[in-house]
Parts: structure tokens; C-alpha cells; sequence
């Protein structure tokens, strides 16, 4: 006999889909205590559709106890491109558009995102705006790249994805 919290836990299963990749991009000098070991515990945890874990990065002193307990785990060695956080993030991207390892339909998730309950593809896959930006929203690095898109787009201000959550992505649509 199953509990009610069972029950609970059975209908947030995915029907049996395509593995999907967790890439997330990692920067060891950035990162705040062991935020990445938390992160992929939580998708190995808490995400409802079948899938890898690719970090693409740096390597951390714990990586060899995953990889003998978590073969679905596996690291892209990348040295920081740039002390521009963005300029980073997006060469780690085109890494994991041309990486084998990497699945044709991947979520692009910051090392210290944690799923806290039961999470399945549809709710990543939901687009994400928090609002409009202009001039006054970003300070530092993030002001010049504001400034940067928005001379290249020619207006003063734009909608914002960057609600720091985990991005569905398609390869395909990318190459």
C-alpha cells in the first residue's frame, strides 16, 4: 500500500522521454562553498526526466568520488575565458552545442541553482522574463554588456531573461 505522499511522487513522473543534458557551466574561483556539489545533487534528486550531467569547467577536488558513484556525470574541461562573466558563459555555451556528450535538447543551469522539490521538464521549458531593463537595472560588467546590447539593438531598453533558472536550449537551433 503506497502513502499519499507516494501518490504525490508518482504523478509528478515524466512518461519515459529522451535524456535530456544538465549542462552547467563552472568557474571554481566564482563559486561560493561547495554550491556545485548541491546543484547536481539536487537534478540527480528532485528532476523528473531522465538525464546526464555535463559541467563544463573547472574540476573540483570531489569530482572523483562522482565519477565512480555517478557515471551519468561528466566534465568538459574549460579554462575561464574572460573576467566578463557573460563572455564566459557564452563560450562554455558553444561548448556544449558542439560537445557529443551533450543531448540535442539541453538545460543551461548556473552551478548554484538547487531544485528544493519535485521539478519536470515542462517547468523548465516554461519561458521566464523579469521585466524590462534599462541603464539603472545592471551595475559593473553587466552595466557595459547592458550598454553593449542595447547600442547594438538600438533602443534604451529590452525585455530580460536573466532570471537566473535553469534554460531549455536545441542544439539545432543554434549551428
Amino acid at each position: 500500500m503506497s502513502t499519499e505522499e507516494d501518490e504525490k511522487d508518482e504523478d509528478l513522473k515524466e512518461p519515459v522521454t529522451q535524456k535530456v543534458t544538465v549542462v552547467i557551466p563552472y568557474v571554481k574561483k566564482y563559486a561560493l562553498g561547495q554550491e556545485l556539489k548541491f546543484a547536481i545533487a539536487s537534478w540527480l534528486k528532485f528532476f523528473r526526466t531522465p538525464c546526464d550531467i555535463v559541467m563544463i569547467g573547472d574540476k573540483e577536488e570531489y569530482w572523483v568520488d562522482w565519477k565512480d558513484e555517478e557515471p551519468s556525470i561528466t566534465l568538459i574541461s574549460h579554462v575561464c575565458a574572460s573576467d566578463n562573466h557573460q563572455v564566459d558563459l557564452m563560450e562554455k555555451f558553444k561548448i556544449a552545442i558542439v560537445a557529443e556528450k551533450v543531448t540535442g535538447r539541453f538545460i543551461f543551469a548556473a552551478d548554484d541553482i538547487y531544485l528544493v522539490s519535485p521539478v519536470k521538464l515542462a517547468d523548465v521549458e516554461t519561458l521566464k522574463i523579469s521585466g524590462t531593463v534599462n541603464e539603472k537595472t545592471f551595475t559593473g560588467t553587466k552595466a557595459e554588456n547592458y550598454r553593449r546590447t542595447a547600442k547594438l539593438l538600438e533602443t534604451a531598453s529590452y525585455p530580460c531573461y536573466e532570471t537566473h533558472l535553469p534554460v531549455v536550449f536545441e542544439k539545432e537551433k543554434w549551428v
